[in-house]
């Protein structure tokens, strides 16, 4: 299916926003909060999009100079955390009071800004136009605009582009200027990516078009495997590109691709039998063989896109401050302590928090502390010579603190780290180097260090059973993430894992019963828990809402007996109260203080056979 036909109506994306914007604790009469960043951590910021900015700048603006000189939009970019790199155009129309979200650093995430191109471009992952009373907050409702994402060759949005003004803009226009303005980025930082080592196929309807940024990309090597291609190809091709080869997706031999002159337009057919125009570039300097890549939105694939750090927290004041701590610490070398119960979310937590650093194409190692036998906990973090120890293997083995380098090294249940393995990794954190078992060479690291523990570390260091030392090292920050039973924002967490677990053909939702089971269970385990049986209830409810009977039975052993069960407001209609409660005969027998044959009897007397 096409980005188009996926896309949800204007009306419905407004009205979604809204929706976050409430469940933020936001009002209309609210005030925006731009948060920049100090001045050491934008210097880091802007360095590292810094290739961004000037591709945007120096080779995709030149062609749209007519929109800066006949106009008074102000034309801005801004990174995935709706951070604002760099602006160009008139900022004349900006409200002195609104000033602050128009310097670099400004931040125009939905949660702190409510309903805005750049905010809702973000949480929707579409383009949109925002006119001026659908801003959510009456306060930026000087201005309009559109935005659309820009994503880079493995389709991460990693910027939105966005024109505003304070002036009426029509939306098909702007939309559509947006659009081909960040395709235009797209195609351009995927032919930086590729160009000079692997052959570029570019094709369109028309022959006139092949340099257009609405012309199809794709990026394949000399065996004919796919490695790139710009979201266009989906569009033109009618679905989106999985893993395969060329031939897959054009009527051509491989041999026949490589043949074509360099440059030279030729005419082309699908396997689908649509007619294009093409044209072939061929690399100076051929790349090695690739992997063939999947480039279907990751909705659709097996494995869940991680979630944006600032996508944690729908509303919860405690998960708002550990969110808004950690966005101010992205860039500096200051060790992070996660506290928190199990399933509370701390290993997501950490892995939004690398995805949103500069370090996010590095290594992401996860090391689970409790989960290594003793013995083993110093061989694997710390690596090995090969014949260092009986059973070593003879190649040897980096270790995983070195396989993290250049990246982040999450240390979770770091409480159960052996004391003499403590002791090692103190030395390597003070002096930034590794020493294999068996090996006299010192390894330089530079890892970004998070921990996490579910246990009470600083009664642990009282009881001698965690190093002070090593303590006070991995806390530069504690943060705390609240369990789930603890949470103002539980209902908003239903529904995005909700939509989170789903498949593409299950709209039915979450039942208003089960909303209330939900409200009013404890949750034990956590987000963890709520994940589980959010996919056992999809799985068994099909295309049908869910409700207490697509439960799992363990899922009433922790529910209190207060909670409602009543589907009918009849108090006495023991048959609703078993369909409330999914058919669970213990859970309701407890619920109600009878005996399990008691209640047998009286569904039976009842009509209904348990």
């Amino acid at each position: 299916m096409t980005e188009a036909a996926r896309a949800p109506a204007h009306d419905t994306l407004i009205q979604e926003s809204w929706s976050r914007c409430r469940d933020y604790g936001l009002t209309h009469q609210s005030s925006p909060r731009f948060d920049p960043p100090p001045a050491g951590e934008l210097s880091a910021l802007l360095e590292s999009r810094q290739a961004l900015v000037q591709t945007t700048h120096q080779e995709v603006l030149p062609y749209y100079g007519t929109i800066l000189s006949n106009s008074n939009c102000l034309i801005m970019l801004a990174d995935e955390q709706g951070r604002l790199l760099q602006s160009w155009g008139d900022q004349r129309f900006i409200e002195p009071r609104q000033a602050a979200g128009f310097v670099a650093g400004a931040s125009w995430l939905e949660r702190y800004t409510g309903t805005n191109a750049i905010g809702t471009a973000l949480s929707c992952g579409q383009a949109v136009h925002i006119q001026h009373d659908e801003h959510f907050l009456k306060a930026n409702r000087f201005m309009t605009g559109s935005a659309s994402p820009i994503f880079d060759e493995q389709r991460r949005m990693i910027a939105v582009l966005d024109v505003s003004s304070d002036s009426y803009l029509p939306p098909a226009h702007t939309l559509g200027m947006v659009k081909m303005m960040s395709q235009s980025v797209e195609n351009r930082l995927i032919l930086k990516l590729f160009a000079d080592h692997y052959h570029l196929l570019s094709f369109n309807t028309s022959l006139d078009n092949l340099d257009s940024p609405w012309a199809g990309l794709v990026v394949f090597d000399e065996q004919g495997h796919v490695v790139s291609a710009n979201r266009r190809a989906d569009n033109l091709l009618g679905h989106a590109l999985t893993y395969g080869a060329i031939e897959q997706l054009f009527d051509v031999p491989l041999q026949q691709l490589l043949n074509q002159p360099d440059g030279q337009p030729f005419s082309l057919r699908t396997s689908g039998h649509f007619r294009f125009h093409a044209r072939v570039r061929r690399p100076a300097r051929p790349a090695p063989i690739q992997q063939p890549r999947d480039f279907r939105p990751q909705a659709t694939q097996s494995t869940q896109q991680e979630p944006q750090l600032h996508t944690l927290s729908a509303g919860d004041a405690r998960m708002d401050k550990a969110v808004r701590q950690a966005e101010r610490l992205l860039e500096k070398d200051i060790p992070i302590l996660i506290q928190g119960e199990t399933g509370a979310g701390k290993e997501v937590f950490v892995k939004a928090l690398h995805q949103a650093s500069s370090r996010a194409n590095q290594p992401f190692i996860a090391v689970n502390c409790a989960a290594i036998p003793a013995e083993l906990v110093e061989s694997e973090l710390f690596g090995y010579e090969k014949g260092a120890f009986t059973g070593a293997s003879q190649k040897g083995h980096v270790g995983l603190i070195r396989k993290a380098h250049k990246g982040t090294l999450f240390l979770d249940e770091i409480g159960d780290m052996p004391l003499r393995v403590q002791a090692r990794l103190l030395r390597v954190l003070q002096e930034r180097c590794v020493q294999p078992l068996g090996s006299s060479e010192l390894h330089p690291v530079d890892v970004r260090l998070v921990s996490a523990t579910n246990r009470p570390l600083r009664q642990d260091v009282d009881s001698g059973q965690f190093r002070a030392d090593l303590y006070y090292r991995i806390s530069g920050l504690n943060l705390e993430l609240p369990p789930l039973r603890e949470r103002s924002d539980k209902q908003a967490l239903f529904q995005r894992l909700w939509e989170q677990h789903r498949e593409p053909h299950q709209r039915a939702g979450i039942s208003r019963e089960v909303l209330e089971l939900f409200q009013h269970h404890p949750w034990p385990g956590n987000l963890r828990q709520l994940s589980s049986v959010l996919r056992v209830a999809l799985a068994m409810a099909d295309d049908q809402p869910i409700r207490a009977e697509h439960l799992p039975d363990d899922f009433f052993l922790d529910l209190p007996t207060d909670a409602p069960l009543q589907a009918h407001p009849e108090p006495d209609d023991l048959a609703s109260q078993y369909q409330a409660c999914g058919g669970n005969i213990s859970y309701l027998a407890r619920h109600l203080g009878l005996s399990r044959n008691t209640l047998y009897k009286r569904l039976r007397e009842q009509g209904v056979r348990p």
